[in-house]
């Protein structure tokens, strides 16, 4: 009787299990067409964003005299020291696409977990920041 019930128990926790697991989804796509959450994109990924996104908004998050040698066209400048001071500023709807960047990668991905945290859903970190999009050969102004 006792090996049953832990037979039992075993199959139970087991189905319970792997019920919970069909609800999951894996996908780890990026394809910023067509999915919506927070993701990490690289610069190409930004760049077709910014090509493809009209109401996406760029935020820049380095200081401002790095932000004056040279950004993104059309990128806001809100240096990530701020934005926990300054998050109540930005009343876009939550489901507002924002992509953020900054030299490499770093600060950037704090501003996105700010934003996240914030209740914001449509969120994009663009790893490399300002040095892999020169990289990349794209433009600064």
């Amino acid at each position: 009787m006792n090996n049953m019930f832990k037979i039992s128990l075993l199959v139970v926790v087991l189905g319970i299990f792997l019920t919970a697991c069909t609800g999951i989804n894996v996908d780890k796509s990026t394809d910023v067409a067509q999915t919506q959450g927070v993701r990490t994109i690289d610069s190409q990924e930004l760049k077709d964003l910014i090509d493809g996104t009209p109401n996406l908004v760029l935020l820049d998050v380095r200081t401002t005299n790095e932000y004056n040698t040279g950004h993104i066209n059309g990128a806001i400048n809100t240096p990530v020291e701020m934005l926990p001071y300054d998050i109540e500023k930005f009343t876009y709807p939550k489901d507002t696409p924002i992509a953020f960047y900054c030299r490499s990668g770093d600060r950037s991905q704090e501003a996105y977990d700010i934003f996240k945290n914030a209740g914001f859903i449509n969120l994009y970190n663009q790893d490399g920041g300002i040095i892999g999009w020169e990289e990349q050969g794209y433009e600064l102004i």
